[in-house]
């Protein structure tokens, strides 16, 4: 795990909030346990962060969740991300557990507390979808992490495509101004 001040230096050099920083490196080290798990063929990674981690890692917001599309039973997904979680904290100390886990129609809204570098519990919030049509193959794409100790890993992502299509529907269904930066 960096330390506290590594990721005060990084986020100095990147002109961003420690608390963004330390949840982005969490984030990192989530997705990189996730796709060198089982979890790998559940999980279908899309929405902003995807965007960011995949398409534009140098030129695009940072996102404070997860969103993934599956096809696996939400118990199986929780047992797998559990382990993803015992994982990481042996490999990077993060500390990692589910503060709330819902399933709605087969689907699964779970905020995922952790405790990172700076100490001060923190949550990120995963959107897991089963009821999504994916009209385009999803594509393996190998992510370079800008944090010394989170080494490249592949991960299944929607196409940019794909994305695009999925935040101009959400915008017109809700539309929250997250998703117009996006498109």
């Amino acid at each position: 795990m960096l330390t506290e001040e590594e990721i005060r230096r990084i986020a100095r050099k990147k002109g961003m909030s420690v608390g963004l920083v330390e949840k982005d490196y969490v984030i990192e080290w989530l997705l990189k346990g996730i796709y060198e798990s089982k979890l790998k063929e559940d999980l279908t990674f899309k929405g902003g962060t995807a965007i960011k981690k995949a398409y534009f890692q140098k030129f695009w917001r940072y996102s404070h969740d997860l969103d993934f599309t599956s096809f696996s039973d939400p118990k199986t997904l929780r047992e797998r991300l559990e382990k993803v979680f015992r994982k990481i904290k042996e490999m990077a100390m993060i500390e990692l557990e589910f503060k709330s886990f819902h399933v709605t129609g087969g689907s699964v809204i779970a905020s995922v507390q952790f405790l990172g570098p700076l100490r001060f519990k923190n949550r990120i919030r995963i959107d897991i979808t089963s009821d999504e049509v994916i009209l385009t193959e999803p594509l393996l794409k190998t992510l370079k992490s800008d944090y010394p100790d989170v080494e490249s890993y592949e991960v299944k992502v929607y196409s940019l495509e794909e994305i695009l299509a999925e935040k101009i529907r959400s915008i017109l269904q809700r539309g929250k101004s997250r998703d117009y930066y996006d498109v």
